[in-house]
């Protein structure tokens, strides 16, 4: 969970507000399973640094456009062949326990 400037409305471009975020990776890690060797795979502290940067660097008036940059970002940085991101704003509508979407990419 990251605090983000993200939404449409003027209170969310006034106060930040967490933004829960669900990254599945499709990676072909045989090599890794056969070698025990982390270069053989992705870091997923290099993922989750990448992607609070994104998260954080300023506003973004719609989570689908942030979703759509992350997924970008991954593609270039990392050997993934598919990503499934959720990104869900718990705070943003108080009759619900979270709202969110889920965008499901594969590499163009």
């Amino acid at each position: 969970m990251l605090d983000a400037s993200v939404g449409i409305f003027d209170w969310e471009k006034q106060k930040k507000q967490p933004l829960v975020i669900d990254c599945v990776l499709d990676v072909d890690l045989r090599r890794a399973a056969l070698s025990n060797d982390i270069v053989d795979t992705i870091s997923y502290a290099e993922v989750a640094q990448r992607i609070e940067a994104l998260v954080t660097e300023q506003h973004h008036d719609l989570v689908e456009y942030l979703a759509e940059r992350i997924i970008s970002d991954i593609f270039e940085a990392f050997e993934v062949s598919k990503i499934k991101l959720k990104l869900a704003k718990p705070e943003a509508v108080a009759s619900a326990h979270r709202v969110g979407i889920i965008l499901e990419r594969t590499r163009p």
